[in-house]
């Protein structure tokens, strides 16, 4: 125990800089994630325009709100804002972000300054402890003049 609390106390801070480190990944998986979720929805739809050349003209009154080539059509009635919720809703709906792992309480406490003296003392203690009462028993020395 003692070993282990020196141990904690001098690597503290490099145990709250790795866990610092492991947020900042997972934050940027997660952005690397929905960037790429985003390229492959674009490329489906560069796939589809390239297989069906007037898929344009049937997107364009929708999105761009111009007026449809064909009399015979229907279009909804959507501005750019309700397309723009839309839009988001669909983003929130599909991106349920992954739990982000935090730096642990207990870890914090004991990088704070004050703690970290205390906690080096007292497994210095615990260890000078054990060294003392548990060590090695020298065995007494055989008097040969005795005899």
């Amino acid at each position: 125990v003692g070993s282990g609390s020196i141990a904690l106390s001098a690597l503290c801070d490099d145990l709250v800089l790795y866990f610092k480190n492991k947020q900042a990944l997972a934050v940027l998986a997660q952005e690397t994630n929905s960037i790429a979720d985003l390229v492959e929805i674009h490329d489906g739809l560069l796939r589809q325009i390239e297989e069906d050349p007037n898929m344009i003209k049937r997107i364009a009154p929708a999105v761009l709100g111009t007026p449809p080539m064909d009399p015979n059509a229907t279009y909804p009635l959507t501005g750019l804002r309700e397309l723009a919720v839309a839009r988001e809703t669909l983003q929130n709906v599909k991106t349920k972000p992954h739990p982000i792992p935090k730096v642990p309480l207990w870890l914090l406490r004991c990088s704070e300054p004050g703690r970290r003296r205390s906690l080096f003392l007292s497994g210095s203690v615990l260890v000078l402890i054990s060294f003392v009462c548990f060590g090695l028993r020298k065995k007494p020395a055989v008097r040969r003049d005795i005899a």
